[in-house]
């Protein structure tokens, strides 16, 4: 409250909004370094391996994401905004982040694309620059809420139906080397009732003809 107080007299805005703006901040900085920290302390591995060509596919997301947002919220602001200007086009990035890489990619993304945002709505570019700093930072705190909320629940959705696939093959496997184990068991034990009988007749029949 200390803190919105201040920001509100300096910026000679509303104290309410300034309170606002700040609670949006401190879940925007929760939600965009909480899950980077738990990154990097847990080392969660999605149990896909890093081959050659899924650590290229990932620096390429990367860079591609680093790309767009730089060109979306480090363009002048407009009265006229085209699809181009705005954040959509991130939205097909986020989802191949999160359905290819799991949560640590969409963690990843989430930090790259918060920051720019941040940063380049705080140098007066991009959609939510406004001439009233208070209310640009909200729209965009908003903004990166929503955004992490939803993809962060996606691709932890994504990783747990991966994960069930996985745990399924698994135990259609161990079943199906069971099945296999036991038959051979019953083959092996029957060939061996059948060779005694066998050897049993064989003997009875010397025995008759003597």
């Amino acid at each position: 409250a200390l803190a919105a107080m201040l920001a509100s007299v300096a910026l000679h805005a509303h104290f309410w909004t300034a309170l606002r703006t700040w609670i949006a901040a401190d879940m925007s900085g929760v939600l965009t370094i909480g899950p980077v920290v738990l990154a990097i302390v847990r080392r969660t591995d999605s149990g896909i391996p890093w081959t050659f060509s899924r650590v290229v596919e990932c620096a390429l997301m990367l860079v591609v994401l680093s790309a767009a947002s730089s060109w979306i919220f480090f363009s002048p602001h407009t009265a006229i905004q085209t699809p181009l200007t705005q954040p959509f086009p991130l939205l097909p990035l986020a989802i191949w982040a999160a359905v290819r890489f799991g949560v640590p990619g969409t963690i990843w993304s989430l930090l790259i694309v918060n920051s720019v945002s941040l940063w380049g709505t705080s140098l007066g570019f991009g959609p939510y620059a406004t001439a009233y700093p208070l209310e640009a930072h909200l729209t965009l705190q908003l903004f990166n809420c929503a955004v992490s909320l939803l993809f962060l629940v996606l691709s932890t959705s994504v990783e747990s139906t991966q994960r069930s696939v996985r745990l399924h093959r698994e135990l259609v496997l161990q079943v199906q080397s069971a099945a296999d184990a036991e038959r051979s068991r019953l083959a092996h034990e029957l060939h061996d009732d059948i060779a005694q009988k066998l050897a049993a007749l064989k003997m009875q029949l010397e025995l008759d003809r003597l």
